[in-house]
């Protein structure tokens, strides 16, 4: 089969940056040379796909010729995965997948439940608007969330000390900084040029008895709906004082 076109278009609420592309050859019937050809067609754009309204990151692939290899029933699998992005508004998407091929031997047979039809567009830009193409509409659903997210740092006010991990090993990986006008997509509120000691889980900050301390307590809503009626507990620590540390195990501490 020469010619063949794979087009995937996602909406822009997906991550591109996330991009992940893996190809999978069910049968085992691609050379390595092959697979790289396959994988290193890929070209990515964005804007709106002819016929289409809404604009979108377009992900296109032209296969090399696979002519002696699809006579053994080839089958493998371009699988394409991406991060939503934060703060998407609820509502319903769809995603645009095409597959056309310039001279197929024979009719061109759709999956289930995609759509045979013709290149008006010219999706390929081969000049040919007659030729057939399926076109796949996945339809998915973005629900209203709430997610919610809390940070505690820690800073000795009275005798600044190195951070120590939960080993009680001095630990130059330890989070710094405390920046609320620095906050990245996840959440966090790292900075890494940060020089006002702040530090959080998984490490923990020394002192002696006497020693001031300073808290700083942050939310951040990570999802797609407002929130009302939530409530921040800090319980301060006190002697004989156990916490369970789920990131590690659920491992007791003092």
């Amino acid at each position: 089969v020469l010619g063949t076109t794979i087009i995937e278009a996602l909406p822009t609420s997906f991550d591109i940056t996330t991009l992940q592309v893996q190809l999978i050859d069910t049968d085992n019937n691609l050379t390595p040379a092959q697979e790289t050809a396959i994988l290193s067609s890929q070209t990515q754009t964005s804007g709106v796909v002819p016929g289409d309204t809404n604009n979108r990151n377009i992900l296109t692939w032209t296969l090399p010729d696979l002519t002696p290899l699809i006579d053994r029933n080839l089958t493998f699998t371009i699988r394409v995965s991406a991060e939503l992005l934060p703060y998407t508004p609820d509502g319903n998407y769809d995603n645009l997948g095409f597959f056309l091929v310039d001279n197929p031997d024979g009719d061109l047979i759709c999956e289930t439940g995609n759509q045979l039809t013709t290149d008006v567009n010219d999706l390929d830009g081969d000049g040919n608007t007659s030729e057939d193409i399926c076109q796949i509409i996945d339809p998915y659903e973005v629900p209203a969330t709430a997610i919610l997210r809390g940070e505690k740092w820690i800073r000795n006010e009275t005798n600044p000390q190195p951070q120590i991990d939960v080993i009680n090993t001095p630990s130059v990986t330890c989070p710094v900084g405390w920046d609320i006008s620095n906050n990245t997509a996840d959440g966090l509120n790292d900075d890494a040029g940060a020089t006002n000691n702040f530090s959080r889980f998984p490490c923990v900050a020394e002192g002696v008895p006497g020693n001031i301390y300073t808290f700083s307590l942050t939310i951040k809503n990570l999802g797609n709906t407002n929130l009302s009626n939530y409530e921040l507990i800090d319980i301060l620590p006190y002697g004989g004082d156990t916490e369970v540390l789920s990131q590690i195990g659920g491992l007791f501490v003092d």
